[in-house]
């Protein structure tokens, strides 16, 4: 992301935590990274519910 010129940052939410917050001309998206979601059901709520909590326009 650095790489293609975007700002980088990571985001609390009321729920949990955005791993990367990239913005570049205006544009904002909301990134997720999880080593491993199989079969773990916590894992994909913690990773998820992060996403949907977020009220702006951020392209997730």
């Amino acid at each position: 992301m650095l790489s293609r010129n975007y700002e980088v940052y990571i985001d609390k939410t009321k729920i949990g935590e955005v791993d990367f917050l990239a913005k570049k001309a205006g544009n904002v998206k909301c990134i997720q990274v999880s080593y491993e979601m199989k079969d773990n059901d916590s894992t994909i709520e913690r990773e998820f519910n992060a996403l949907k909590s977020i009220e702006d326009d951020c392209l997730k």
